[in-house]
This record gives structure tokens, sequence and C-alpha cells, in this order.
């Protein structure tokens, strides 16, 4: 995990936007609990990105699916029949008709039209060919352009990218209409979810709380192995959330009574902060971005635990060791981090302090995490969506492509020094 996006590039917006279409459009999640013939109540890891009325499918290590007919065998498709009310629970609309087990790696997955999206074919760029069993996603980046907002350096930066939806025209029942009727559903699902995401975080980092932070508290627990990468830092925006609530536009602080050895000098990164607030709201409420994620097989999904909580202390904590989520997870309306969450997080649980108390109970067991957001998007959101058919290959495809545009701002102090022509 790396503590700081060193540019403000193209590629890394891409690579969030990737990021946030896999955890949500795909938002895969493994049993905990075995399912079997007439259960309508199912447990899963996490429901965090699972809503009433949605389609799900229930497949396992046993399930296959003919790249021909794109057919499913040994599969279930259902539907969601209550609020999600609790992290670990989903209620079915139907029974099940065959069992589902942990030891044969049994998992949900979020689907549309009883189509499944596989993580390798959400693709960076446009292709010319694209290899997929049915349903392709691709992001495009298309321009960005700049302009200065303010006299004392504030740039601001706009872009734009194209999130095209690709599906195969025949080979599914009902021809070219089914798969017009999917290319809709996902490019209206698209348009939805970033629509909700005005502010969207495309570059953040995550780490699961060891234990569960307490209203009016100033701190919440880590992992001591993975607590040097999380410093003081009144710079970013930080936040505390689980599946239900979210604590936001938070600082890092040095612990009471210790102070940072560089206090009497103030970054200029403090200083925009502190003086910044008056001018340009919209740009303070947080951050944005997103961390690149790895395609992994859709196939594979890993089992995942969590911990408990405890009491507060400044540096060192001795306390019973927990075990924690291999994965991390955020609030309701963004996507899980994968970059910092896959590295290790075990150790005692360590303090890190914030610069408000917090409000709000936010529970282990609700998959309280705290969140680094490093870039942050004022504005966004699709303006426009066209569909149509269109040619790959050999290939007719049913096509939608949305517009996306975001605007960023940068800070640049002046007068800036230049290197010169010669020594």
């Amino acid at each position: 995990m790396s503590y700081d996006v060193p540019e403000y590039t193209v590629e890394t917006l891409v690579d969030g936007m990737i990021a946030l279409l896999k955890k949500n459009l795909i938002a895969h999640s493994p049993l905990i609990a075995d399912a079997h013939i007439g259960d309508t109540v199912i447990y899963v890891e996490d429901t965090l990105r699972f809503e009433k009325f949605q389609n799900i499918i229930l497949m396992d290590n046993n399930s296959t699916m003919d790249p021909n007919t794109f057919s499913f065998t040994g599969v279930e498709f259902r539907t969601i029949w209550d609020d999600i009310g609790n992290v670990n629970q989903l209620v079915l609309k139907d029974p099940l008709t065959r069992d589902f087990l942990v030891s044969d790696n049994g998992r949900v997955q979020k689907t549309l039209k009883d189509t499944v999206l596989f993580e390798q074919d959400v693709l960076f760029g446009d292709r010319q060919v694209i290899a997929f069993d049915h349903l392709a996603i691709c992001v495009e980046p298309e321009n960005v352009s700049s302009e200065w907002l303010a006299l004392q350096g504030l740039l601001g930066n706009d872009y734009k990218m194209s999130i095209i939806v690709y599906v195969k025209s025949g080979g599914v029942g009902g021809g070219e209409e089914a798969a017009q009727r999917i290319c809709i559903a996902y490019a209206d699902t698209i348009k939805k979810l970033l629509i909700g995401n005005i502010h969207v975080d495309l570059s953040l980092d995550t780490t699961p709380l060891m234990r569960d932070a307490c209203p009016g508290t100033q701190y919440v627990y880590i992992g001591s192995n993975i607590a040097h990468l999380w410093p003081p830092d009144s710079c970013k925006r930080y936040e505390v959330q689980d599946n239900f609530k979210a604590a936001q536009e938070l600082s890092l602080m040095h612990p009471p009574g210790e102070s940072s050895s560089s206090s009497s000098t103030m970054s200029t990164c403090e200083r925009w902060v502190l003086t910044s607030s008056s001018s340009t709201s919209s740009i303070n409420s947080s951050s944005s971005s997103v961390s690149s994620t790895s395609s992994s097989s859709s196939s594979s999904l890993s089992s995942m635990n969590s911990s408990s909580s405890s009491s507060p202390s400044s540096q060192t904590v001795s306390s019973s060791s927990s075990t924690t989520s291999s994965n991390s997870f955020s609030s309701l309306a963004y996507i899980t981090s994968s970059s910092s969450s896959s590295s290790s997080q075990g150790g005692l649980p360590y303090p890190v302090w914030l610069n408000w108390p917090l409000r709000h109970h936010f529970r282990v067991r609700d998959k309280a995490v705290l969140r680094r957001i490093k870039r942050f998007m004022y504005d966004s959101r699709v303006d426009n969506v066209e569909y149509g058919t269109v040619q790959k290959g050999s290939v007719f495809l049913k096509a939608a492509r949305l517009s996306w545009f975001g605007k960023e701002t940068e800070l640049y102090n002046f007068p800036q020094v230049g290197k010169g022509s010669s020594h």
C-alpha cells in the first residue's frame, strides 16, 4: 500500500472507476454457514452491497457455465425479499432447491437479468476485439482540461471518461432483444451508482477496526502491524465507517500530551486546510479517488473473520489478540479498498487519535473501518448515455456508452522556482 498518490493522473482515476464498478456490480460474498434445500434465509460474510429486490446468484465450486449457450448449471438465481438490516443475513423470496456448502466455497454474487459479470471482464480502455463470455465493461479515458480557479494557486481539473457496456447479441433466450435489455439494465445501474456518488471516492486506503469504537471517544483501534502506515495527519481527510453509518471530516492527531517534532513549522498543506474552508467549502468536504484492484478470477473467494472490542491507551496496548477481516469494508455508498486491506493487519490493537470525538457506535461486527481519502471529486456524474449496436471483430454487440465527468482541484505554491536550462 502506498501512503500518497504521487500524481493526479488519469490512470489512477480509471483504475479507481474499475474498482468501483467491480465492487458494486459484482459484489460477491462467501457463505459463512451452509445453505440447504428449502432455506429462505442464508448467511454471508457481508451484505454491504446488496439491497431489497436485487437479484443474486448462489454458486459453488461445482457450478459451471456453457460458453456457447451462456447457460449455468449448479447455480440458483434468487431475489432478495427483505430490507438488509443485518451484516450477515439475506432473506430470499423463494426457497432453495439445492444445497450450497461452505466446504465447497459456496457464495453469492449480484446479477442483473440473470447474467453474471466477471472481474476479468471489467477492462481498462476500449478494445478492438474483446474476449469475454457474454458481458464486458470497458472504462476508456477521454480527456482532461484545467483552469485556474483562484489567484492563490488553485487549479481545477476536469476529467472525462466513457464507460462502455458490451453484450453479445446471440446465444441468449430472446436473441437480440434479451441482449438489449441486459445492456440497458447494466447501463442504468451504473448511472444510478454514479449519481449516488457525486463526491465519488476513487483513491482511498482502508483498514478494519480491531475493537468497537464508542460514542464520545476520540480514538479507534487498528492493528499495530500497520499502525506506521497511519501516522498523525492533518492534511488528508479520514472517515470512520461501518455498514450503516459514518463519521466524516476527521484528521489523525498526535496522542494527548505528545507534540509533533515539527510542530513549530506548519506545513503548506496544514495552512491550506486551516484557511481555505471559507472560500472553497465544497472542496474541503472530503477527498476523492480510487485504489486500483487486481483483476482476480471471479470463481475464487476467500473466507473472512472479524474481531472484538475494548478500551483506550496511548501507546502499546496489551489485550487479547483478535483475528481481523482479510478484506476491509466501507460505507454503503462507497467502495472497498483492496490496496491497504490486503496487507497484514495483525498484532495488538493500536490506538489512532482523531481530532473530534465520535458520535456513534462503530462495531467490529458491523464491518467498521478507518478510511483515508486521498483525492476528492467535488462534482462528478454521468451526463449522457447512448445505446446502439457495434461490431467487434466478427461479433455484433449491443452497446451502451456512458459519458462521465469529474472535477478535482490541486493547490500550487508561488513563486515557482525553475531549474533553468543549464547548471
